[in-house]
């Protein structure tokens, strides 16, 4: 039981990571591969170049690198669980519950029941995870921060701010309380700033819909779906109530619970989240591509 207490994050991390890779490596491939066919990824330092002259750039690169090997279904599945997984200990880290970290992660997977969505915007969020919070200096931190996160990974730097401005309300430090309603205040406003002076200046070519809701987050233009800022919105709303769910997290079974609740959502994402038509358009394109002859036929015979 003390093993299991101590090790309990690393094995439901573990939990997800197999979870995820079974469900698109034997279940749902096909979009992983509609994924990997609609991109070239190129090393060269002209085309990474290219990616870091857009908002959110250094997310598409990354995300674009990762795509490349999902023509291997077992490999697309496996790099599909490690992203899940570091997205979930990135969201512990930053204080928020398992719980609720599970219900990031289930409704990023109903996310990806979109063809048209892109890797890059589960990079996106784990860069903006992963941005330092500084308590001293804050305010010059924000104003070299928000715009270079915004540069490499986009709007969904929206996180970051959101998570500034409710760590600054929430400080119990005296000190500093008497500084967060301006230091509140101000990053939202800067993140604003940032993206319009982009818009004006840097991204001209695109309209102020994509600079500010994401250039390379969904394929399709202006077709985002409500999924997309439900996510972030959730992952700073659940580090606002981790108090409240801190009596849920720590359940001597919460292994158990959370294990239970995951794979339950993940199977219900996985029945009514992906479209069935959908899904099987995609699954005949992988098999032409792959010259997949007699799946094609079995297919066709069952059908």
């Amino acid at each position: 039981m003390q093993f299991l207490n101590r090790y309990s994050r690393w094995i439901f991390a573990t939990l997800i990571s197999v979870t995820v890779f079974v469900f698109f490596g034997s279940f749902h491939s096909e979009y992983l591969s509609y994924q990997e066919q609609n991109q070239l990824f190129q090393w060269t330092t002209d085309y990474f170049c290219e990616c870091l002259s857009v908002a959110g750039g250094l997310a598409d690169w990354i995300g674009e690198c990762l795509t490349q090997f999902f023509y291997l279904p077992w490999l697309g599945a496996a790099i599909m669980g490690l992203l899940y997984v570091l997205i979930y200990v990135s969201s512990v880290k930053r204080g928020i519950a398992d719980i609720s970290a599970v219900l990031v992660s289930v409704l990023l997977l109903w996310w990806q029941s979109e063809p048209e969505a892109q890797i890059s915007y589960m990079v996106a969020l784990l860069l903006t995870l992963w941005a330092p919070h500084c308590r001293r200096l804050a305010l010059l931190a924000d104003i070299l921060m928000i715009p270079l996160l915004y540069w490499l990974a986009g709007p969904l730097a929206w996180v970051y701010v959101g998570l500034r401005c409710t760590r600054l309300l929430t400080d119990k430090n005296a000190a500093l309380r008497k500084m967060a309603v301006g230091g509140a205040l101000f990053a939202p406003l800067w993140m604003l700033v940032c993206q319009l002076a982009a818009y004006s200046w840097l991204l001209p070519q695109y309209s102020l819909h994509r600079v500010m809701m994401g250039i390379n987050y969904y394929r399709i233009p202006f077709h985002e779906p409500a999924l997309q800022w439900v996510i972030p919105a959730l992952v700073v709303a659940c580090w606002l109530y981790r108090a409240k769910e801190a009596s849920v997290a720590n359940l001597p079974n919460k292994i158990l619970f959370s294990s239970s609740l995951f794979i339950l959502l993940t199977i219900v994402v996985g029945k009514w989240g992906f479209d069935r038509d959908t899904s099987e358009l995609l699954k005949q394109a992988q098999m032409i591509r792959t010259e997949n002859w007699d799946g094609i036929i079995r297919a066709r015979r069952a059908a």
